[in-house]
């Protein structure tokens, strides 16, 4: 035995249409002797087809001289081409293969004919895409009992076989992979087997008593798939992650480009299924992608995928219209001349530019899904109450002006002020206050000191700080205007704090911060505190709020103003940390106070279903009536059984299995739940309730019927235990809210039947009143006997009945019912 290593980066050649034919000629009969055994579709171009009858097996069809024989004849012819051509890696190799050989992956040569005697060993070394090429220049055969055999991955779908002549397999010859005789016949001894596919160019193509399968084998042209999905982003940003289906083949690379038809494309270094958002990176056009499929890095058997459209959507204001219609959350917005929105203003992002003014007058709120950008020379400006709102953590360019107006001030008047921008000095923006009157608080001192340098020192982003009137205000309350100028701040801001001492902080935004869910964000467990007072030490200094609303310091400030639901813009306050940090984040960004919170009340009332088994099953499923749910599926409510097992217990909706199912309010008696039962071994189960609650605690009944039998059982009162055989039964049982005797109409001369017990038997009679057919219930109410088209006024039922308590129902063939009550 010996050991020859080569490697190859070969190809898999594409048979198409001829890719799921076990036994093909272009030209020839195919003929079978003996009893074989055939997997795949067999098929001629020129020629018949012979011998396949029982007890030969064939799983496959038959193609005599059609379109589909004529394509696969082209489809072989390229195939046979692509391996002939192929470059070979070993051309010393001796025409005898076999005799305990050991070959690795490769492209073998040979020169003239050539065989296989005894076994030859296939190593993949581990490699499932391995390929081995063996190409002969005259016919090629094997001796009687040869053998190959595939070690270490390496697959039959990857082993080839072609001769210039004719192929002859000797009997008992085991054989992997596709053989092609081109201008030659090709056949296969008797108890011959092949995992894989015998065609020929030209001539017959003989099996005699032997085991031919494809499957496994064919390779079909590959599937590029479909990326999920086509995008309408904003300039500037990064798109989601594009996602490749139903691909058959491994993903070589990614593509991207600026028009359809990927003319010049740029290649995305990527083998992965999933083309990340951060691969792709920021786009600022409209940008195309594409996935390149290969199969085993083949490119004659390679394929692109869909096309996804990643649209750059964008309009500008010119001074008279938008060229591209309004924009929206996902077009952006490019201003160009003066502009100034009069009602709310959303855009993807927005950019103001050629020394634009945009201008964002009181109650007016801007939302951006991204980035403001400010031109120099341009300008953008939020007047007092104005709000900017951005819901992604995008970075904003150019420095925006925030106007904000106070209440009614005294020139000696304090407010904790906090920067809805970055690096706005704090002496600029209140010139006129005295150097000495701006402070920052000691969280652990518990003091407001005073900062050496406000002419140099900037607002701290998501800090507060204490500034005095300028000393050019007025003695008497009247209102200022300061104006903040900056970078607007955006995103999370994260302040490290000690736990448990006082902190200022203040909104950090343009925009206004919904108090209670900073608080609830946070864990915020004591008020807050808002400096508000007329300069007085005898008085308290703040105003307080917590999540019950808000008072004001009445003692010390004359207009009598209370915090509300919203910290505005430029607000600073104290609060006590419970953590070493507090945030702020977007999303508790708002632009005016809320409404009140409504809830509605989402009643529920739910029973629970159990199902055991003697050999140790146990199942549950729930029933609920509750508000948003119908008799159908609802998404969100109804909760789909697994199917992980053969043995469930479940509801009915359509034709599929639910493990929970909601049913709509109001609630209705008369409602009839179909459930679904299935068990993989016959066996005897249990149906029980394990609880409920709602309208079922107030006394509703739940009963279960078991429709092969009738008997309905009361689930509050008794479990129901049944034996079944193995099988789907979902049209079993049904959960009913009313017995079915309740319901029953007396008749009112109940004294014409009569019913008496005869050896064992029940008798009844209705004396002159033919009966159409008898029920007879248990005193629980389950139905035990159901009888129709009885036709008669006598009727003996065999019940072998025992001392009990019945109850007969008699419908007559006027359908007159009467009920009777029997003690035996």
């Amino acid at each position: 035995m010996f050991f020859i290593n080569v490697t190859s980066a070969q190809c898999v050649p594409n048979f198409g249409s001829a890719s799921n034919f076990a036994l093909y000629t272009i030209s020839g009969a195919v003929g079978n002797t003996g009893i074989s055994s055939i997997t795949g579709d067999m098929g001629t171009n020129t020629g018949v087809i012979t011998g396949f009858v029982t007890p030969t097996v064939v799983n496959g069809n038959f193609y005599v001289s059609n379109s589909i024989t004529s394509n696969a004849s082209s489809d072989l012819i390229s195939a046979y081409n692509q391996l002939y051509n192929s470059v070979a890696t070993n051309t010393n190799h001796a025409p005898v293969f076999g005799l305990g050989e050991i070959i690795t992956s490769g492209v073998y040569s040979i020169g003239a004919a050539g065989s296989v005697v005894g076994n030859l060993i296939l190593d993949g070394q581990g490699n499932p895409n391995a390929i081995f090429i063996f190409k002969f220049g005259g016919a090629f055969t094997t001796s009687a009992s040869s053998s190959i055999i595939l070690t270490n991955g390496a697959n039959p779908a990857n082993v080839f076989w072609i001769a210039d002549g004719a192929i002859a397999m000797a009997a008992s010859t085991t054989m992997y992979g596709t053989l092609i005789a081109n201008n030659g016949a090709i056949s296969m001894g008797d108890q011959g087997s092949l995992h894989g596919r015998m065609y020929s160019t030209t001539g017959a193509v003989s099996v005699y008593g032997t085991t031919v399968t494809n499957v496994g084998v064919e390779t079909e042209a590959v599937v590029g798939g479909i990326v999920l999905m086509d995008q309408a982003i904003c300039i500037g940003t990064l798109p989601s992650d594009l996602i490749l289906t139903g691909n058959t083949a491994q993903v070589l690379k990614w593509q991207k480009a600026n028009n359809p038809t990927f003319l010049n494309p740029i290649d995305i270094v990527s083998n992965l299924a999933v083309l990340s958002g951060n691969s792709i990176g920021i786009l600022n056009e409209t940008t195309y992608f594409r996935a390149v499929i290969q199969n085993n890095g083949c490119v004659n058997n390679s394929a692109f995928s869909s096309t996804c459209t990643i649209a750059i959507a964008a309009t500008t204001w010119d001074g008279i219209s938008w060229s591209n219609g309004l924009p929206s959350d996902s077009k952006a917005a490019i201003i160009t001349a003066n502009f100034s929105p009069i009602s709310n203003f959303t855009a993807c992002t927005l950019k103001v530019s050629n020394g634009a003014n945009f201008i964002v007058v009181s109650g007016t709120t801007v939302f951006l899904n991204g980035a403001l950008t400010v031109d120099s020379g341009s300008s953008f400006k939020l007047k007092n109450n104005a709000n900017l709102i951005q819901s992604s953590s995008a970075q904003n360019v150019g420095a925006i002006l925030v106007e904000k107006t106070t209440s009614a001030l005294n020139r000696l008047d304090y407010i904790l002020w906090s920067s809805p921008v970055a690096n706005q000095l704090l002496q600029a923006f209140s010139m006129s206050t005295m150097a000495n009157r701006f402070y920052s608080y000691d969280s652990i001192l518990n003091l407001y000191n005073t900062i050496a340098s406000p002419s140099t020192t900037p607002f701290s982003i998501g800090s507060s700080f204490l500034i005095r009137m300028p000393n050019n205000h007025s003695i008497t309350p009247s209102i200022w205007n300061g104006t903040f100028s900056g970078i607007p701040n955006n995103g999370s801001v994260n302040l490290t704090v000690t736990n448990n001492t006082y902190n200022a902080i203040g909104n950090p935004y343009p925009s206004g911060v919904d108090a209670t869910m900073f608080m609830t964000q946070n864990n915020i467990s004591e008020a807050m505190y808002f400096w508000r007072k007329t300069n007085n030490s005898n008085t308290s200094t703040y105003a307080t709020y917590t999540l019950a609303g808000g008072v004001s310091n009445s003692g010390g400030d004359p207009l009598n103003l209370a915090p509300g639901t919203i910290i505005p813009v430029g607000q600073g306050f104290i609060v006590k940390a419970t953590s070493t940090s507090i945030t702020f984040n977007n999303a508790m960004r708002v632009a005016a106070i809320n409404s009140p919170l409504l809830k509605s009340v989402n009643d529920k009332s739910r029973i629970w279903l159990d199902i055991s088994s003697t050999n140790g099953f146990f199942g549950q499923q729930m029933i609920a009536y509750m508000n948003g749910a119908t008799t159908g599926i609802d998404n969100a409510i109804d909760g789909r059984f697994f199917n992980d097992i053969q043995t469930a217990f479940t509801s009915i909706i359509g034709n599929e299995e639910f493990s929970i199912q909601g049913r709509t309010l109001p609630f209705n008696a008369n409602d009839v739940v179909a459930l679904g039962f299935k068990s993989d071994v016959a066996t005897t189960y249990t149906i029980s309730l394990n609880h409920f609650d709602g309208l079922f605690s107030d006394g509703q009944d739940i009963y279960l019927r078991d429709t092969t039998n009738g008997i309905i059982t009361n689930l509050k009162t008794s479990s129901y235990t049944f034996t079944t055989l193995s099988g789907v039964f979902n049209s079993r049982f049904e959960l009913l809210y009313q017995n079915q005797l309740s319901n029953l109409d007396q008749n009112n001369n109940p004294n014409q039947i009569i019913i008496y017990n005869q050896n064992s038997n029940l008798v009844i009679n209705s004396g002159n009143k033919m009966m159409s057919k008898i029920k007879i219930y248990d005193i629980t109410g389950r139905l035990l006997m159901d009888k129709e088209n009885i036709n008669a006024t006598q009727f003996t039922l065999a019940m072998n009945i025992k001392n009990n308590v019945y109850v007969v129902q008699v419908t007559s063939i006027d359908n007159e019912i009467t009920t009777k009550k029997v003690i035996n």
